[in-house]
């Protein structure tokens, strides 16, 4: 199962290597054996001896993750971070960095994707490319890379519509304003008429309409996955998810318009949009929100933050950051699905002391 957030951000299990399991940790030190029989201490000769051992090893091995966070790059964040003007000079990005990076890193089937993508998170994939390309567009440079990028949403075109497709948080609401975003750049999307009026107009029904939203949707079924970061803890909306009450959906509603305040652009509420805004100057401790925060109302505390995450990280931005709550949480809510919790109480209350203080 598959916990995520926006696009290239996906979380798999209790780390972020594509194609690992919640349990796959376990199998790797302990196969084709529960923890159950592992965690069992008796000392026989044997197989049973290693595995036994095993177990230990791979429970240390995860306590240790508890405290040591790794953070993969989003290609998605980066485009947002590349898309950011210079405030001395807006015909000039603030961050050439970032366009170098994605110049870069296109991957040989013309996508910005996580590498071995899944062939179920094409929408994943068509979003981190189309933000990518309007970087590139956005400074007029890459044309080959824009090209090649092209040809990949071309190619998988029907995945936009197709309703078996995984696709991140949002997406009915960033990937149509991002098709905006390219016709105000005289950018020709090779995608049918018909696909890109009718994502728009769902798009429209989201930002405006008060029920059956993507807003209920995809909170729902990121809390059903066990997804309690993002917007769902940074803002407001994981407090409103199960409330009946009016006001809190109302609110829950509102932060989570304003973590997508990217694929609303123009049309967005910014004063409401920056009440959301973090000591860090970040909204949500996301990249591309907050870039695009700037990218409209030019606040100084977004540059900020933006700032000192390239000088942390360098040419390239995480999905999100910091993300130690996110992270540890995570790994709380999937130790928990195994029912292995029982084995790390020291860390789950450390972590919960700290989430909850």
């Amino acid at each position: 199962m598959w916990d995520r957030l926006k696009p290239n951000s996906w979380i798999f299990g209790l780390t972020r290597q594509p194609g690992f399991c919640h349990d796959s940790i376990l199998r790797n030190s302990c196969p084709n054996e529960p923890w159950e029989v592992a965690s069992q201490p008796v000392v026989v000769p044997g197989s049973a001896l290693l595995l036994y051992q095993n177990f230990h090893g791979t429970k240390e091995r995860i306590k240790k993750m508890f405290y040591k966070i790794e953070l993969s790059v989003s290609s998605y964040d980066t485009a947002w971070v590349a898309m950011v003007p210079s405030p001395d000079c807006p015909e000039t990005p603030c961050f050439p960095e970032c366009t170098k990076w994605i110049l870069e890193n296109q991957l040989g089937d013309g996508s910005w994707s996580l590498p071995h993508c899944h062939p179920l998170l094409v929408k994943d994939a068509l979003s981190s490319t189309l933000a990518c390309i309007l970087a590139l567009k956005r400074w007029g440079i890459g044309e080959e890379q824009i090209n090649k990028g092209l040809r990949f949403i071309e190619l998988n075109s029907a995945s936009v519509t197709d309703n078996e497709q995984y696709k991140p948080i949002g997406f009915d609401i960033i990937f149509p304003g991002m098709i905006e975003y390219a016709k105000d750049l005289d950018l020709n999307l090779p995608l049918k008429p018909t696909d890109i009026n009718s994502m728009l107009h769902r798009r429209a029904l989201e930002i405006t309409s008060w029920e059956g939203s993507d807003f209920q949707a995809q909170s729902t079924h990121a809390l059903k996955l066990g997804l309690v970061g993002s917007a769902l803890l940074n803002g407001a909306v994981y407090c409103s998810l199960g409330a009946s009450g009016g006001g809190k959906n109302l609110e829950g509603r509102r932060a989570y318009l304003a973590y997508v305040s990217e694929g609303i652009g123009k049309l967005q509420d910014w004063e409401m949009t920056m009440k959301y805004q973090r000591k860090n100057g970040s909204l949500f401790n996301s990249p591309s929100t907050t870039a695009a925060a700037f990218i409209h109302i030019q606040d100084a505390e977004c540059l900020h933050y933006i700032r000192s995450l390239l000088q942390k990280f360098g040419n390239a931005v995480p999905t999100i950051y910091p993300l130690d709550i996110y992270a540890r949480l995570s790994m709380v809510d999937a130790l928990e699905r195994l029912g292995i919790d029982r084995h790390f109480r020291k860390e789950i209350k450390i972590v919960l002391d700290e989430t909850y203080r």
